[in-house]
């Protein structure tokens, strides 16, 4: 079976918050989706493609994220969506995920297809394949949670990835040669791909820290790796880059709270940041804590200083 890992999980959850939940829609979860509740609350899957009846050959579903049960303000929970589709598809069929196009995987938890998990296709049109699930254009996918774990693979879009940059390839491949070869000419703050990002940039995001820790010697501009890092709950790279004397911005506690880092919140605590600052939204890192029921985090913010109410948002 390939092992599946998860990034951008949802805050800690536990047995009270999922018995509340079921309670709450009426049905119980299945055992191996419980469990993975309780150890993940969701997040983003690698690999995360699989292949459903309802598209064309060859192209497969990819899982954007599993939703999670709690999370921080203006990202949709399952409760958020199930909503929606218990009044649209039926009260027993829970949303766990979306695919990349705006589909949904759901999961039955009643009836003789409990765990089943069916794909909708949301594109429906007529002449589309035959749908070979219980409600309106929906697909079977698998007869469990796990067994849906146990078929995702890597999926490469060949028209995709040709559009990328050579360098952007090697970094996220981990060709640290490749590097290298940008360090020999020069070039790494002059380079960058189509969202502006640059070299340094792109090895945080996707989790090369030899790629950084050897950009950032040979003199590299920074730029916003430490804010990448931070919302992708890079640890020891945010503390490496610290260390370096590398200044985060006030956005990194925001990002480090919600990702519940408490390394991470800890270190820019400790470096004078306000615990009482509100993000663009009009958000405090306690109330980012608090919304999360993060306990640990919101006893190290309120130790810090954090109040409960905070002033009229800035916009740093």
């Amino acid at each position: 079976m390939v092992k599946v890992r998860f990034e951008k999980t949802g805050p800690a959850i536990n047995e009270s918050d999922i018995v509340a939940f079921e309670r709450e829609i009426g049905y119980a979860l299945p055992e191996d989706y419980r469990a993975f509740m309780l150890r993940h609350n969701g997040g983003v899957p690698h690999p995360d493609a699989i292949f459903v009846d309802a598209l064309p050959d060859g192209v497969p579903a990819q899982i954007l994220s599993f939703k999670s049960l709690i999370h921080d303000m203006g990202i949709m929970t399952i409760g958020s969506i199930y909503n929606d589709t218990s009044k649209r598809i039926a009260k027993h069929v829970l949303p766990i995920a979306p695919d990349t196009i705006g589909s949904l995987f759901l999961m039955s938890l009643d009836g003789a297809d409990r765990g089943n998990i069916y794909y909708e296709n949301c594109y429906y049109e007529e002449g589309d394949k035959e749908p070979t699930g219980p409600f309106d254009a929906t697909y079977f996918v698998a007869s469990s949670f796990s067994e849906l774990l146990g078929n995702l693979f890597e999926y490469v879009d060949e028209q995709l990835e040709a559009k990328r940059l050579p360098w952007e390839k090697s970094i996220r491949a981990g060709d640290i040669g490749a590097v290298d070869e940008i360090i020999e000419q020069r070039l790494f703050d002059d380079l960058t791909n189509k969202q502006g990002r640059t070299p340094v940039e792109e090895a945080a995001i996707h989790n090369q820290p030899e790629m950084v820790r050897t950009l950032l010697d040979a003199g590299c501009e920074p730029r916003n790796a430490i804010l990448f890092a931070c919302r992708h709950g890079r640890e020891s790279m945010v503390i490496d880059m610290i260390d370096r004397g590398i200044k985060p911005v006030d956005e990194c506690l925001f990002a480090a709270t919600s990702q519940g880092s408490i390394t991470i919140v800890e270190k820019l605590l400790a470096l004078g940041m306000s615990p009482n600052d509100a993000n663009r939204h009009g958000m405090s890192a306690l109330k980012i804590a608090t919304h999360n029921r993060h306990q640990k985090m919101i006893d190290l913010l309120i130790s810090a200083g954090a109040t409960i109410s905070v002033g009229p948002a800035n916009s740093r």
